[in-house]
């Protein structure tokens, strides 16, 4: 019952996924914060240090020139102490657990720790790296204020994330309405 209690509503992490990546260290939290904490708000193009990081906002993305990727480490830091309450104290089953996710905990806010975390979540499959082939590929589509617009059929739909459109008219294209 404990495994199952959510520590993170936005993305439904549960006791079970966090303890999970912490067991495999700094690949397992490369994992949580690619599949869970970037998912559809941070993107890669490039893994490692020659990674550009992107971040997505009404589902359009842009060059993280903040580097706001980088404070997902606080988002990773609130989950772990999350965590550590819902683990019972005095519970043997759950010592080894407790004392893996302190020591995560002290190791998150490190600059390097951290740094090999955000390169490895973009090596890899984790989700986090997208090929240069995924960014704007549909042609006969246009991006619009309105959403997507198919070409071929006039339809309009929404802009998701998962379409990994950088670009997009400032124009509106649906009609303007007019007092005759």
């Amino acid at each position: 019952e404990i495994l199952r209690s959510v520590v993170d509503y936005r993305t439904e992490l549960t006791v079970r996924d966090v303890l999970s990546a912490v067991r495999n260290g700094q690949t397992g939290m490369a994992m949580l914060l690619a599949r869970h904490i970037y998912k559809d708000r941070f993107a890669s193009e490039g893994s490692g240090s020659k990674a550009a990081f992107y971040k997505c906002d009404g589902g359009l993305w842009s060059p993280d020139e903040r580097d706001e990727h980088r404070d997902a480490d606080n988002e990773v830091a609130i989950i772990l102490r999350r965590t550590l309450d819902a683990l019972p104290n005095g519970d043997k089953a759950f010592e080894k657990d407790r004392e893996s996710v302190v020591a995560m905990l002290k190791n998150i806010h490190s600059c390097s720790s951290f740094n090999t975390v955000i390169a490895r979540a973009t090596q890899g499959n984790f989700g986090c790296c997208v090929p240069s082939s995924r960014w704007d590929q549909d042609l006969l589509t246009l991006t619009t204020p309105e959403g997507i617009v198919d070409l071929k059929t006039g339809e309009v739909r929404e802009l998701l994330p998962s379409d990994f459109r950088r670009r997009c008219t400032n124009t509106s294209l649906l009609p303007a309405e007019c007092s005759v």
